[in-house]
């Protein structure tokens, strides 16, 4: 998730305002698009050429281009399998120009233009399915003499698409609250034909920080480890993200619940990430949009490695505040070919912000993946490569894979060497109901 972060804005999303659009599929279609990737492939591809189409009427700006980076989720809230799309559009169009590229940002969407949005959307995907002979015109009554028997995948979606067991836990459940809508929420959300569009989250230009919170939130996992709770009598509760209509769990049995596990796993030729108009990988747009490092821009020399020598002084922690990634200081006095950078505009280069944010380029996404000490400075703020005792720079020295050799270091560092016992196995009939008041 925050791999994908980092090198999405650090090397896809130029500097320019970009809204999130959220397409929810029909109950009946979520099933087909969790096991066809050809099916999931043309809704959202259809999806991002509605919203470039209405995004380049509303600019009104001829032979302009625009973008957009999708992420299909397969997943609830609740371990039910709900495929929906959340669709990071460029909130303007790229225009050629004699210098480069030129920016031409587009007035929001109104109400009527999310209507026909997601009209369009539904006409265009109901022709693709009964082009590929997925709309299935059969009764309800030819479907139960169909001989053929279901697939895994099948049985796994229908299953993960039904409701199930809830049950609520009185000290966690709030008084459930009216949902209420105001004028803008209405304004920029659309619904026909269980086809549902909601669009009112933006992030403004320069907002750099909120474009990777973005990104991060929309790359996230189908579900939260810690929300997962083993029953005394066998069976899974996994507590919800909201509660709804006083339930806070829902109550699985164990094949129940990797069934639902199973199906939330994307199978082959099922990429969680898309770029479509000017950010596809075979645009000739995409060199001139995609943003990269400023004029002169080096990544920093590494400190110099820890050395036998006295620690410092030490530092009195209640009043020294935490370090954060903040731009430097001298950002713009050290850096002329920054300060160039900064002041001609260019959407195609990282501005002198997000690179002091990114300490000067040694936090940027040179490549699609990350080592973990710089993915936890970047997403954390913590430096886990400090030395405590002379504040350099730690780097591996050996690797140590002889089980006696760990347990002598271990025992010298004065950390537990032995794994903790295993707890004893719970006898199934002493519960046979979901007791959360049970101490």
């Amino acid at each position: 998730m925050c791999d994908e972060a980092a090198t999405i804005t650090d090397r896809i999303l130029p500097n320019v305002p970009i809204r999130q659009y959220v397409l929810s599929l029909p109950f009946e279609l979520r099933g087909l698009a969790a096991i066809k990737p050809d099916v999931l492939t043309a809704m959202g591809r259809i999806f991002a050429e509605e919203i470039a189409r209405v995004t380049k009427r509303l600019a009104g700006v001829a032979g302009a281009e625009t973008g957009a980076v999708s992420f299909p989720q397969r997943f609830g809230g609740s371990l039910n399998l709900h495929v929906h799309f959340h669709t990071l559009a460029v909130d303007a169009v790229f225009g050629k120009h004699e210098s480069g590229v030129r920016v031409h940002e587009a007035p929001p969407p109104d109400k009527a233009d999310l209507d026909e949005l997601v009209r369009r959307v539904h006409d265009r995907a109901l022709v693709w399915l009964r082009r590929h002979r997925y709309a299935d015109e059969r009764t309800a009554e030819e479907h139960g003499n169909d001989p053929r028997e279901q697939e895994p995948l099948d049985a796994f979606a229908t299953l993960a698409l039904a409701g199930g067991k809830f049950v609520g836990r009185p000290f966690e459940h709030e008084p459930a609250q009216e949902a209420s809508f105001d004028k803008k929420e209405r304004r920029f959300s659309a619904s026909y034909e269980g086809f549902d569009v909601h669009c009112a989250v933006r992030i403004d230009k320069d907002d750099d920080e909120g474009r990777e919170r973005l990104v991060r939130y929309c790359a996230r996992p189908p579900f939260v480890l810690e929300r997962i709770e083993p029953m005394k009598d066998g069976r899974v509760a996994y507590r919800m993200k909201t509660p709804r209509r006083g339930s806070t769990h829902r109550v699985m049995t164990p094949m129940e619940c990797m069934a639902r596990l199973a199906i939330l796993v994307p199978p082959p030729y099922f990429p969680l990430t898309r770029f479509h108009g000017v950010f596809a990988a075979r645009s000739s747009w995409r060199p001139l949009v995609t943003p990269k490092p400023p004029d002169g821009a080096a990544r920093p020399k590494s400190r110099k490695p820890c050395e036998d020598r006295e620690p410092p002084a030490p530092v009195d922690k209640t009043t020294t505040p935490t370090p954060e990634l903040r731009p430097s200081a001298n950002a713009t006095e050290s850096s002329p070919a920054l300060l160039v950078t900064a002041t001609r505009d260019d959407p195609a280069v990282i501005t002198v912000k997000h690179w002091g944010r990114l300490l000067e380029g040694a936090l940027y996404a040179a490549s699609s993946r990350l080592d973990w000490a710089v993915l936890m400075k970047r997403t954390h703020g913590l430096d886990v490569l400090v030395c405590p005792r002379c504040q350099a720079t730690m780097r591996p020295i050996a690797t140590i894979t002889e089980p006696a050799a760990i347990r002598d270091i271990l025992i010298h560092l004065d950390v537990r060497a032995e794994p903790l016992p295993r707890a004893r196995a719970r006898d199934p009939t002493g519960q046979e109901s979901f007791d959360f008041h049970a101490a």
